[in-house]
């Protein structure tokens, strides 16, 4: 099982770009097949997520920080 945690500011962002969960959910999944789009180091990764109604090139880009045990 894995436990996805969000920073209250970016929680703010996230529903006023009208963002959904499930968007995020299919981000950490695309992570955890290791699907990332660069590695920044120190368990911080860059990722797009799909925008609704667009794709992931028209998406959004967001730093993501992830530790696998």
């Amino acid at each position: 099982m894995t436990r996805i945690l969000k920073r209250k500011d970016f929680a703010r962002w996230q529903a006023a770009e009208k963002l959904p969960d499930a968007a995020l959910c299919q981000v950490v999944k695309e992570m955890e097949s290791g699907v990332i789009d660069a590695d920044l180091g120190t368990f911080r990764y860059k990722k797009r997520a799909t925008r609704p109604g667009g794709g992931k090139s028209g998406g959004y880009r967001t730093l993501l920080s992830a530790r696998y045990w």
